[in-house]
């Protein structure tokens, strides 16, 4: 009986590779990631990231575009300590300002600089003090 089972085995599981052959389906597409700042988007000219915090951690609030915004001021909680400027291409720049009304510059992000412009966290200061970022407004 054993013969017998090891015999059938053998012929259901031949039988199988012959109507099922080993071609492996393409894997599945990724999933887009959800973040919009990875979005590869040639059209895109600047990106800003602005934080709660100093750190740079925690919820974003995320801005980009391909030319020029006039003041925003609709700011998660009303303000922002801490940002990140991805890209500026020129002629765009990037102005923070102190007030909600885009009246007192305390940065500005100029096309190409690579002060400003980097992932890296920035916090804006005047005369040593943190400052809050109340409003921006982009200029190309």
């Amino acid at each position: 009986m054993f013969i017998n089972a090891k015999n059938l085995l053998l012929g259901s599981l031949s039988l199988a590779l012959l109507t099922n052959p080993a071609n492996p389906s393409p894997a599945p597409a990724p999933y887009p990631d959800p973040d919009p700042s990875k979005a590869n988007n040639p059209g895109v000219k600047w990106r800003l990231h602005l934080y709660q915090n100093t750190r740079c951690s925690g919820v974003d609030t995320f801005y980009s575009g391909s030319g020029s915004r006039k003041c925003e001021n609709e700011i998660l909680n009303g303000g922002a300590l801490g940002y990140i400027s991805e890209t500026h291409e020129p002629p765009c720049e990037v102005v923070l300002f102190a007030d909600d009304k885009c009246k007192r510059a305390v940065v500005t992000i100029a096309a190409g600089s690579h002060s400003h412009s980097s992932t890296k966290c920035q916090a804006p200061t005047v005369e040593g003090e943190k400052v809050e970022i109340r409003s921006f407004e982009v200029r190309c």
